[in-house]
């Protein structure tokens, strides 16, 4: 019965649940809308990469058709799309299409989990399968990110002729790491055993 009060009172469990319901709901938000303007960005803006000058080369040694906002120590590569490729999943000067889609998917099976969390019947089969949902889209995300780091590491040295190199640190999924996406593997692992317990308990009554 303790717990009971708990989860009904406005401080407890259930009042964090629904400050975070309110919260995903304002980044799903702010999602879409920076998707729809990252869209039209990919029409007006030019490729934009972040890059770190390397410190044995000769700061400033550039091709002046991709100029850098400071050639000293770091800056930015702006220049046109060479295929279709690049046009489709490399970033532009402010914003990053397809880092915002993928990030989009994360917030979204997130708010989908907390949305159907019920505290009395904590262990429930569809949130389950978000989760899972949920693991998989950071799977796809590091891989999409990590590949296309790979491929902005040798394109920005061979446009600048290993003056300078991507900046890695500048990436829009810092949090899809290999170990966050451990850590929630074993959440979903832990949480499908509670379905499962649960389900056993209720044939058993």
């Amino acid at each position: 019965m303790e717990t009971l009060k708990f989860r009904k009172h406005p401080g407890g469990a259930g009042a964090l649940v629904k400050s975070i319901k309110i919260l995903l709901t304002m980044s799903l938000a702010a999602h879409l809308i920076g998707l729809i303007f990252s869209f039209y960005q990919m029409f007006t803006e030019t490729i934009g990469l972040n890059v770190i000058g390397r410190s044995n080369r000769i700061a400033g040694v550039v091709d002046t058709a991709q100029p850098l906002s400071d050639v000293k120590l770091m800056g930015r590569l702006n220049y046109e799309n060479a295929n279709l490729v690049e046009w489709l999943f490399l970033p532009r000067q402010t914003t990053d299409f397809f880092g915002l889609l993928v990030s989009l998917f994360v917030v979204y099976y997130a708010y989908r989990i907390f949305k159907e969390i019920n505290l009395f019947q904590p262990f429930y089969e569809d949130i389950s399968n978000w989760m899972v949902r949920l693991y998989q889209v950071m799977i796809v995300g590091l891989i999409f990110t990590t590949l296309r780091s790979f491929y902005l590491y040798w394109l920005v040295s061979d446009l600048t002729s290993k003056t300078y190199r991507y900046n890695f640190s500048t990436g829009a999924f810092g949090y899809i790491s290999i170990g966050t996406i451990v850590i929630v593997y074993i959440i979903v692992q832990v949480y499908k055993k509670g379905v499962s317990l649960q389900q056993e308990q209720n044939l058993v009554i």
